[in-house]
């Protein structure tokens, strides 16, 4: 409103310049309000020029494509986890002789089944490993590994019954003697090593 229409409204100086006053504070809060509309409205326009730009990197891909790569990546990933496992449980392993090869397999699974529960967190292979294997008094079974020093011993008393059957028979040739073919092949199955026959 213009002073010479309020004065035309017969009022005075003073109650015109109250009546401005008042406007300039309605249109000082609508200016502000203009300000955080103009701010957001610029904000949200840059942030869409700025996805516009970032998407138009992806013309022309097809989105399936991307979704089958994605699937592809994340069994890779899966396998690559599950053959890190399978490697650090067979690292492990190793350092057992067992007595069979199902031996071995049954534990190979056991530990990689149980290692991943919630309720062996902070375990490791050997504090799991040395839960099964051990008898109700604390001690290593043997009846799941090779007794490197027994059967060592036991070889050698195989040997010495084969030296004796030789000079029984009188031949003291051991390479003649079936009875030491037979003791040499169940001596070195014994051991753990290939015979000839």
């Amino acid at each position: 409103m213009k002073t010479e229409e309020l004065k035309a409204l017969g009022l005075t100086d003073e109650q015109i310049d109250a009546v401005n006053k008042l406007n300039g504070k309605d249109i000082s809060a609508e200016q502000k309000k203009y300000d955080g509309f103009k701010t957001d409205y610029d904000k949200l326009k840059s942030d869409y020029e700025t996805t516009k730009s970032a998407l138009e990197k992806y013309n022309g891909i097809d989105l399936n494509d991307f979704h089958a790569q994605k699937t592809t990546i994340a069994n890779l990933q899966k396998q690559l986890t599950e053959n890190s496992k399978n490697f650090e449980t067979e690292k492990f392993l190793s350092a057992h002789k067992f007595k069979l090869p199902e031996i071995k397999e049954y534990y190979r699974a056991k530990i990689n089944d149980e290692i991943e529960k919630d309720t062996n967190k902070g375990k490791s292979r050997s504090d799991l490993f040395d839960l099964w294997i051990k008898d109700e008094k604390g001690n290593k079974r043997t009846d799941l590994f090779i007794d490197e020093t027994t059967d060592k011993q036991t070889a050698k008393q195989k040997v010495s019954v084969v030296n004796t059957s030789a000079k029984i028979d009188g031949t003291n040739n051991l390479q003649n003697s079936s009875a030491s073919k037979i003791m040499t092949g169940i001596i070195l199955r014994a051991a753990g090593k290939k015979t000839d026959e």
